[in-house]
C-alpha cells in the first residue's frame, strides 16, 4: 500500500492513523509494524507524512510476511 500511495521521490502524504485504517488494522498493531520499518531504515517519518527510502527493502519486508 506504502509503494501505491508514494510519489516520484517516495514521499507519501497521509497520516498513520489513514494508513492503519487503509490496513485494516489497529493504530497500535501499525505502530509496531511502523516501528520495525522505521527501525531497519526502510522509511522515516516527517511532518505531515513519510518517505520510503529503500522500496527494494519494503517489497522484500511485505513478501516475508
Amino acid at each position: 500500500m506504502l509503494l501505491r500511495l508514494a510519489d516520484d521521490e517516495g514521499h507519501v502524504r497521509v497520516t498513520q492513523e489513514d494508513l492503519a485504517r487503509l490496513a485494516g488494522m489497529s493504530r497500535a498493531t501499525f505502530r509496531r509494524a511502523f516501528v520495525e520499518l522505521i527501525d531497519l531504515g526502510i522509511i522515516e517519518t516527517g511532518y505531515g507524512g513519510l518517505r520510503i527510502k529503500n522500496p527494494v527493502a519494503l517489497r522484500e519486508n511485505i513478501a516475508k510476511g
